[in-house]
């Protein structure tokens, strides 16, 4: 099987070489090859970037030695339920609804994740103290406690949130992830 950054690789090659008057088709190539790098970086479901990205980003800030990031791993409970109840469609709404909540609390430099199946990390610079990312997980669960609407139903998604924060919990972003 052929990786996909490889796959990319000889896409962006055939793309620029334009031998032969195939134009058209460079073009065609270059437009996919750009789509792949994209879906290798979001989240088919809600459009966000994934875990690879989250990984990324927040490597590049902990190098520069900010002076405080929280990560709030946003857990969506009862998403199973509701899938198993209403559908998939139902659960993918309710999903995307509680994203677009979270998404509120993203300031000009945060970053919102999906990192696995039910789970959205909410990355947060300038962040200081452990008191403050705490009272922005509870305006996070307060903002998710309210229902939204799903398959003509008002559907409530529960969260538990965990919080890590750097420098005082780590030292590197894969263990800032999980210790979230």
């Amino acid at each position: 099987m052929v990786k996909p950054s490889r796959f990319a690789s000889a896409l962006k090659r055939f793309a620029n070489s334009n031998k032969s008057g195939n134009h058209g088709l460079a073009a065609a190539v270059r437009k996919q090859t750009a789509a792949l790098t994209e879906a290798r970086f979001r989240d088919g479901l809600t459009g966000l970037f994934n875990r690879a990205m989250l990984t990324e980003a927040l490597s590049q800030r902990v190098e520069v030695k900010p002076d405080g990031l929280a990560l709030l791993a946003v857990g969506l409970q009862r998403i199973e339920v509701l899938r198993e109840s209403h559908g998939q469609e139902a659960a993918d709404t309710a999903f995307k609804a509680a994203a677009e909540r979270l998404g509120n609390h993203v300031r000009a430099a945060g970053v919102l994740a999906r990192i696995s199946e039910h789970t959205l990390v909410l990355l947060l610079g300038q962040v200081p103290k452990q008191d403050q990312a705490a009272a922005i997980a509870k305006r996070v669960l307060a903002d998710l406690s309210a229902p939204s609407m799903a398959a003509g139903t008002q559907i409530y998604v529960n969260a538990g949130i965990g919080v890590s924060m750097y420098p005082e919990d780590c030292d590197n972003a894969v263990t800032l992830i999980n210790n979230a």
